[in-house]
């Protein structure tokens, strides 16, 4: 039975998140973000909380792809787990923004962020694809 968080141990979490984000530690950020998009799963429609959590937790979880991609000791299984956590993160933010009923009012620079994480998103997939199929990390006339 999954104990739920007070709002202020909440935004304690998304304090330390940010903060090892901003010291660019994301294997300890993540579970931090993890908890805080849990806990906003019930609240319906988002909150402006719950979207900023999941667009640091899309853009942590790219963070990860890159760099684990660069480790080729890593598994492929964990870029694509990874990738997937972004995907659905951004989902859950579109969603909600798209909600004509009650949109989050959230900043802009969290929508310029989500942006930003769509485009890391497609260029991250292309990689760990061209990975899985052709065993090799470089993609013929690219950049």
């Amino acid at each position: 039975m999954a104990v739920m968080a007070t709002k202020a141990e909440l935004e304690q979490l998304w304090t330390l998140a940010c903060l090892l984000s901003n010291q660019q530690l994301p294997h300890q950020a993540l579970p931090c973000l993890e908890e805080c998009v849990a806990a906003g799963e019930t609240s319906q429609p988002p909150t402006a909380f719950v979207i900023r959590a999941h667009v640091l937790l899309a853009e942590t979880c790219l963070t990860l792809c890159r760099l684990e991609s660069k480790e080729q000791s890593r598994e492929s299984r964990a870029l694509v787990e990874a990738l997937q956590r972004a995907e659905t993160s951004i989902y859950v933010v579109e969603k909600a923004l798209e909600s004509k009923t009650h949109p989050p009012k959230v900043e802009q620079e969290w929508v310029m962020r989500l942006d930003q994480s769509k485009v890391l998103l497609v260029q991250q997939t292309s990689k760990i694809e061209c990975v899985l199929v052709t065993g090799s990390g470089s993609v013929e006339g690219a950049t």
